[in-house]
């Protein structure tokens, strides 16, 4: 896992909030007064979220690749018209008015 990953993680705010929240949450129910049920929440929240984020990193590019291709890319019902068009074929039916939009 990249540790660019988990080095932004662990230096969002609201990791150590949420991780707070819940070791209150645990010493009260639990009367067990340490530092225990703070740190545990804090270390899965941060390597699941990098471990998130490590894993979806080529997605964003993934699915921006169709507007950056010159082939005609748009999905059409099954009336015929037009419910979703990207990049250079978005700009076409902008610019001569398809019916579909």
């Amino acid at each position: 896992m990249g540790a660019l990953y988990v080095w932004a993680e662990a230096t969002c705010l609201t990791v150590y909030v949420i991780a707070s929240v819940i070791g209150t949450i645990i010493c009260f129910l639990t009367s067990n007064y340490s530092v225990v049920p703070f740190i545990v929440p804090l270390f899965v929240q941060v390597l699941a979220k990098a471990n998130v984020r490590f894993r979806k990193r080529h997605q964003d590019a993934l699915l921006e690749l169709p507007s950056q291709k010159e082939d005609p890319v748009f999905i059409m019902d099954t009336t015929g018209r037009v419910i979703l068009s990207v990049g250079k074929t978005y700009d076409l039916f902008e610019q001569y008015s398809h019916p579909g939009f």
